[in-house]
């Protein structure tokens, strides 16, 4: 087990905090990239649909879909992309709550001891 002391506590806290403002960053570029990407997807299937050739709405829409299959998978990447960006920003969150729960504990024990928070 770690040594664990309020010094350490409070390294630990800010660098969570570097790290979930990085995290809030790179979340925000990717979602501008989802958007771009699903909107890039939208227009080329909609131009597709456009040209397609066939007999009925459903065989036009499914030459659409395989003309763009590219910029759906683009997209859909995208979107995962900021999923788990999000994801990793709640972890963040948490890590941080965990530490300020640990931060509280140890001061009430240095406290307790008569030893102040060191």
């Amino acid at each position: 087990m770690r040594d664990v002391n309020p010094a350490t506590v409070e390294r630990q806290l800010m660098e969570l905090s570097v790290a979930l403002d990085t995290a809030q960053v790179d979340l925000a570029a990717l979602d501008e990239a989802a958007v771009r990407a699903k909107q890039s997807y939208e227009v080329a299937f909609a131009r597709a649909l456009l040209t397609a050739q066939g007999s009925n709405a459903d065989s036009r829409k499914a030459a659409a879909t395989l003309a763009v299959e590219s910029q759906a998978l683009d997209a859909d990447i995208a979107a995962a992309k900021v999923r788990a960006a999000k994801e990793k920003v709640g972890v963040l969150r948490t890590r941080i709550d965990v530490g300020r729960t640990i931060a509280s504990s140890l001061r009430t024990s240095y406290e307790m001891a008569g030893r102040g928070a060191a």
